[in-house]
């Protein structure tokens, strides 16, 4: 998985899918890959930030990112829960 950094982030609107409000976003990095990215949240990427790249595909809807926090790139991500 390569790791690179957001160069551009440009909010484009929401969208309900599985009962749940995502954030689309078009999205350049430092790498020269370009997409649409989307998050549960309106924050989760910000210009700057270090991410992973976990897929990039070109769609009929266009291209597609999935980015992930580089911290969890390729390990599991820790549970939230008690002992």
């Amino acid at each position: 998985m390569e790791t690179t950094k957001i160069q551009s982030i440009t909010p484009q609107g929401t969208f309900e899918a599985r009962g749940k409000t995502f954030y689309k976003f078009d999205c350049i990095l430092e790498n020269g890959m370009v997409g649409e990215v989307s998050a549960l949240s309106p924050d989760k990427w910000q210009v700057g930030m270090e991410c992973a790249v976990k897929e990039h595909q070109n769609t009929k809807w266009g291209p597609r990112l999935k980015l992930d926090k580089p911290e969890y790139a390729g390990q599991s991500k820790p549970s939230t829960g008690g002992g």
